[in-house]
This record gives structure tokens, C-alpha cells and sequence, in this order.
């Protein structure tokens, strides 16, 4: 979430508001987990779309998941609001450049490994079922128009 960061953070008090800035995105998927829980309970209880179990149950987990995760960072960013050196502490560690750096290829493979198994995902899914080949066709077409998009915004962009 070094995105949250606008580069410019040189002083403990410019970091905390990158810090309430992530508490609101973890906020949004704590909402995303207890929405994601709803349904999947709600589902199972009154059955209003007939599913195997196991999708239930797979959609429930990831709702409680969701929000183990989102309650452990909330947790964290408040220990890090009340406590000056660790928040420095943080704050130096997450803006070492050499950190950025192996955070930004981290991802940029990540993606490439995402986009390269969606793919034969595509081609061999696409063997056995329409819907299965257009799902990953859209995750494979949403990334490549997502990359042009914000490789064109941040070039025209002042860093």
C-alpha cells in the first residue's frame, strides 16, 4: 500500500496521515468482508440461489478472512498512531528506497505470473466451458487496458 504514499512524507506527522489514509482502505475491505459474509450466510440459510455448499462455505471463509486481516492492520495502525518511535520506525522502513524497489518488482512480476496463468487458464478453461474462457478473458483484457491506461497517466503525469 506504498501507493497511499504520495513521496513526499519526511516527518512522523506526514506519515500518519498515510497511516489514516490505509485504515480507510482496510476499512473498505473490512466492509467487503463482513458484505461478502452476509451473503454467503444469508445464502445458506435462505437459499435464493441454489448452490453447491462448498461455494458458500468457500465464499464465507473468505469473508471471515477478510476481516481477520482487516481487524489485525486496524489494530496495527493504531498501535502506530499512539507510539512516536514506532511509527518512525515504520515509517523509515517502508519509504527505504531499496524496499520501494523490491516491493515495485515484486508486483511487476507477481502481475506478469498473474497475467501468464490467466491466460492458459483462458485457453484451457476455454476447452470445456464459454463462461470459464470469458472470465479470464476479462481478467487478461481489464489488466492489459489497466497497464496502457496507467502507464499513459503516469507519464503525463509530474512525479
Amino acid at each position: 500500500m506504498i501507493c497511499l504514499s504520495n513521496g513526499n512524507v519526511k516527518e512522523n506527522q506526514d506519515y500518519k496521515d498515510v497511516i489514516k489514509r490505509k485504515r480507510k482502505v482496510i476499512l473498505v475491505l473490512l466492509i467487503f468482508g463482513v458484505l461478502t459474509t452476509l451473503v454467503a450466510v444469508g445464502n445458506e440459510i435462505l437459499n435464493i440461489v441454489p448452490v453447491d455448499g462448498h461455494i458458500s462455505d468457500l465464499y464465507a471463509g473468505i469473508g471471515v478472512g477478510l476481516i481477520s486481516v482487516s481487524i489485525v492492520f486496524i489494530v496495527k495502525y493504531g498501535k502506530l498512531l499512539k507510539n512516536e518511535i514506532a511509527l518512525k520506525e515504520e515509517r523509515l522502513k517502508n519509504l527505504d528506497e531499496r524496499n520501494i524497489l523490491i516491493s515495485r518488482m515484486a508486483a511487476k512480476s507477481a502481475a506478469m505470473v498473474l497475467i501468464f496463468c490467466s491466460y492458459i487458464a483462458m485457453l484451457i478453461g476455454g476447452l470445456f466451458s464459454k463462461v470459464i474462457f470469458y472470465c479470464f478473458w476479462w481478467v487478461v483484457m481489464v489488466f492489459l487496458f489497466a497497464y496502457v491506461f496507467f502507464s499513459l497517466y503516469y507519464r503525463n503525469k509530474k512525479l
